[in-house]
């Protein structure tokens, strides 16, 4: 496998026959304190073939980050992206800054759930405290350099696949998506309690999205929101969109 390949999510780990190793509740994931275990790891497919999405890509790139700046995962994000007092790392417990997060839409989880996950271990994956302000800001920064890196980054798409369709296609940065001209790179995440996306449009321009719990369509109603963005975000900066999104709609 390459490095492509766990950026885009083909690397041969696919979390749905036997759930996704970095998440199995009250057990020390593999990566990154057991890597001769991982490299032992039967691939559920040949990489570069096929898209198989799990947060054990995410470990493996924040390993090889390490490994070549020679600093912690956190501490290389935290110089390179992050600005001091605008995000930091969680390990677990709840801070006084964040809300009460909304868990009734959860089947097996409860306000403690954070008790039965590693959250340094988790730190290239999920777990990181950031309001959608700041995101964006992050967006700003890389701004420059943001087109060249979207179009680099895109070429590496799997052909075949239907990049019109909602999270089915994924190139080196998020999920791309195609559509009457017009593209965008997605990032959705969702922890326990909580939801997120972040877009960022050929243009330049971004949205950060956040919130404080999911419900029980949160995949469908993610894709409905993402379509009004889609559709209305190039249009903002001159013509306001006429209608508003509604979560219920």
């Amino acid at each position: 496998m390459r490095v492509a390949d766990l950026l885009r999510h083909s690397a041969g780990f696919d979390r749905m026959p036997n759930g996704d190793p970095m998440l199995l509740q009250n057990r020390t994931p593999p990566c990154p304190y057991a890597l001769p275990e991982v490299r032992s790891y039967v691939l559920d497919f040949q990489p570069g073939t096929r898209y198989g999405y799990g947060n054990l890509n995410y470990c493996l790139l924040g390993v090889l980050a390490e490994n070549a700046y020679g600093i912690p995962y956190r501490k290389l994000v935290q110089q390179r992206f992050v600005k001091e007092g605008k995000g930091e790392f969680s390990d677990g417990p709840y801070s006084k800054e964040e809300p009460k997060y909304d868990i009734r839409f959860e089947n097996l989880f409860s306000e403690n759930f954070w008790k039965s996950y590693d959250f340094s271990a988790l730190s290239a994956a999920a777990g990181m405290r950031i309001s959608a302000m700041e995101l964006i800001n992050i967006v700003k920064a890389e701004r420059a350099h943001l087109k060249e890196y979207l179009a680099f980054a895109n070429q590496y798409i799997l052909p075949g696949v239907d990049c019109g369709k909602f999270m089915k296609c994924y190139s080196l940065m998020g999920s791309y998506y195609s559509a009457n001209g017009r593209h965008a790179n997605v990032w959705r995440g969702n922890m326990i309690g909580t939801a997120a996306m972040l877009i960022v449009m050929d243009d330049g321009s971004a949205l950060a999205w956040l919130g404080g719990g999911q419900s029980p369509t949160q995949y469908r109603d993610d894709e409905k929101m993402f379509s009004f963005w889609f559709e209305n975000m190039a249009l903002t900066h001159s013509n306001p969109p006429t209608r508003r999104w509604n979560s219920n709609s």
